[in-house]
């Protein structure tokens, strides 16, 4: 693998490739992500653009919209996303109380529980699987994490996404979700969509299971993230963007601007 001196170097340029250990394809709805695990880097691709790079303790985004990419520290990423967020919420007069009030009337809960539902197998791996609620089902592989995690920092990794997907600690759903993927690799995140869902989630249990069976009998199919193939040893091309490098504070000030 390439050294942070090589590659900031190599970010001026476009063309890239990388013989990567393991190689992990999720297909979601038709959009496709790629991440490359190696030699202590993951490179993480969205229909084949790069998103984001950690490489040793260096964390990378990559705004394509923005054509604007964040870099630092990881460990210093889940704070930084916490204040920023503070400030954006104080400028647009927000309060933490007014922003979970807002989630619940959204559908938010305020507890979210998973719930053991079997086992399968997903790409070649055995997953053991959980309910996130009677329509949404999550799979995971033990075997695949302890793999990837020969190659990187898992938790590393794993703290700089949640300051960004979560970065006020608030979010109970993110919260067990993120509990559930230090047990495994996360393989399987699909979910049936159903009209009038979030009216749905003040229905009766035993209510519920027959209009999703009703919904199921009628063609439906649960759609959301699975893997599809996990390859090793193989050579991945892609392009490095050379775009404008802004601070969390700069990156947080331009999403404000756009609401």
């Amino acid at each position: 693998m390439l050294h942070n001196t090589i590659l900031s170097i190599l970010i001026a340029f476009f063309a890239h490739n990388l013989h990567a250990s393991i190689v992990v394809t999720t297909d979601d709805r038709g959009r496709q992500q790629v991440e490359i695990f190696d030699s202590g880097t993951l490179t993480s691709l969205e229909d084949g653009q790069l998103s984001f790079i950690y490489d040793k303790g260096d964390c990378q985004f990559f705004d394509h919209q923005q054509r604007v990419s964040v870099r630092d520290k990881c460990a210093e990423l889940p704070k930084k996303f916490a204040a920023a967020s503070e400030k954006m919420m104080a400028a647009m007069g927000i309060t933490k109380e007014q922003l979970a009030a807002m989630r619940n009337m959204q559908g938010g809960a305020s507890e979210f529980k998973l719930e053991k539902a079997g086992s399968s197998t997903v790409a070649g791996y055995k997953v053991e699987c959980y309910k996130g609620s009677a329509t949404n089902e999550i799979c995971l592989s033990k075997k695949l994490l302890d793999e990837i995690a020969k190659e990187v920092d898992v938790a590393e990794i794993e703290a700089a996404f949640s300051g960004f997907a979560n970065p006020m600690g608030d979010n109970p759903e993110f919260a067990a979700r993120q509990e559930l993927s230090r047990q495994g690799f996360i393989m399987k995140d699909v979910d049936l969509e159903m009209p009038n869902s979030g009216l749905m989630s003040f229905l009766p249990a035993d209510q519920l299971e027959k209009l999703m069976q009703e919904f199921l009998d009628s063609g439906a199919e649960p759609e959301g993230e699975v893997v599809v193939s996990v390859e090793r040893d193989v050579q991945v091309d892609y392009r490095v963007p050379d775009y404008r490098k802004v601070s969390v504070e700069e990156y947080f000030q331009m999403m404000m601007a756009d609401q």
